[in-house]
């Protein structure tokens, strides 16, 4: 009889040591299950539209520096920048206003308007924000790339003409200059104003922008 209480006893026992281990077993929330995710498959988008077609052809309202243009006369231009640090006047009777940065060219010392602007040097504003320091890459890339230069004699935009209002714009490298080294030439859809950008060692150096085609 004690056998068959102590095998009940030990029975009990087990039973009631099972019992407290399943209920210290935390319960797995539901909500903390991830439920399985389908991936669909992925979309390809394709180019619709070109660096080329994305970027507009050059105008004429763009080419001024600091708010000068063809239209700006002299008093417009003191009165905007104040008073040149120098004037000096060439051989050919032009008149150079110098605001150290950037000089102002009068053709003639009669002329009303500025005839030229030359970019010595980093200033505020000028066309597409293309500044001296700037690499040849980073200034060709300002513009359409319709055409590739090295294969089509320069040109990169547009139609070549011969400069006059005839509606044309386009865009060139000449690697043939006087200096021996490259220079952008981008014309507005008037033919004139147009921009020359000069570099050294693929840097910009300098920059002009003439109102008349000279």
């Amino acid at each position: 009889m004690k056998r068959f209480f102590f095998i009940i006893t030990v029975i009990v026992f087990v039973c009631a040591v099972t019992a407290c281990q399943q209920s210290t077993e935390p319960a797995i929330p539901s909500e903390t299950i991830k439920p399985t995710l389908t991936l669909e498959p992925t979309k390809i988008v394709e180019p619709t539209e070109t660096t080329a077609n994305t970027i507009p052809y050059l105008t004429a309202d763009e080419l001024a520096v600091n708010g000068i243009s063809r239209e700006t006369t002299r008093e417009e231009i003191i009165q905007k920048l104040g008073q040149p640090i120098n004037i000096e006047q060439d051989e050919l009777n032009a008149e150079w206003h110098d605001y150290g940065d950037v000089q102002y060219v009068f053709e003639d010392k009669e002329d009303l308007t500025v005839g030229y602007i030359i970019i010595k040097n980093k200033t505020n504003q000028t066309p597409r924000n293309i500044q001296i320091g700037d690499k040849f890459k980073d200034v060709l890339d300002k513009f359409p790339q319709e055409k590739d230069y090295r294969l089509n004699n320069g040109l990169f935009y547009g139609e070549e003409n011969q400069p006059s209002n005839n509606g044309s714009s386009f865009g060139w490298v000449s690697e043939t200059s006087d200096s021996g080294r490259p220079t952008i030439c981008v014309v507005s859809e008037k033919g004139s104003p147009f921009m020359k950008i000069h570099f050294k060692d693929d840097i910009v150096e300098w920059m002009q922008i003439f109102y008349t085609w000279m």
